[in-house]
């Protein structure tokens, strides 16, 4: 997800993204882990780092509310690897999540209404389990949709006091002029985390 949520419709945008890069960002945190485990890719858009996941041998629960997006996904999945992928249809405001040692989250947050964003952010915390790690990205509050009432925006203090229980392990607070799919070139305020929950002692 990294789309406002207008014309064009999701769909349009999976397939104008379709070929881009799999995300430095994801590539940083799966190289953390020794081995691969289970993995929540939370707004899963067009399932571009599912497939890069599922690659990797992770077992993948594949979590968007358009029905599109798991659509796309399971279609951009290996063939041999859909045996190690689950999907699950679900806004933010309701979503259920399992266990995972990986939450991954690229540029989907900010597409949690606020009001369902604590809930949200509570449902990860549990979710993850001990050593786990949550990576992804949350928008700035200067961002150019900041005025979108349906979006969540954060100032880095926020961001602090969301991770204010992990190991964080990298915070990236980035703005500038970007290229967007279908707008143009906008200006782009965002915070990229990877963040490690706690090994009990």
């Amino acid at each position: 997800m990294a789309a406002p949520a207008s014309d064009p419709s999701w769909s349009d945008y999976y397939q104008k993204v379709a070929q881009r890069p799999v995300r430095d960002l994801l590539i940083q945190v799966v190289e953390r882990f020794p081995s691969p485990g289970v993995a929540i890719d939370l707004g899963c858009g067009g399932g571009i780092e599912t497939s890069e996941l599922l690659r990797r041998g992770w077992h993948v629960v594949a979590v968007d509310q358009e029905a599109a997006a798991l659509n796309s996904t399971f279609g951009q999945a290996p063939p041999e690897a859909r045996d190690r992928l689950t999907t699950q249809c679900a806004a933010f405001g309701s979503v259920l999540l399992p266990a995972a040692d990986l939450i991954w989250a690229g540029s989907s947050l900010p597409f949690c209404q606020p009001e369902h964003f604590p809930r949200l952010w509570e449902q990860i915390s549990t979710a993850l389990c001990p050593g786990g790690r949550f990576a992804g990205d949350l928008f700035g509050v200067h961002h150019a949709w900041r005025e979108i009432p349906s979006m969540t925006f954060v100032t880095m203090e926020q961001v602090q006091t969301l991770l204010q229980s992990f190991e964080v392990e990298l915070l990236n607070e980035r703005e500038e002029e970007r290229q967007t799919a279908f707008q143009g070139i906008q200006h782009w305020h965002g915070f990229a985390i990877v963040a490690r929950k706690p090994v009990l002692a």
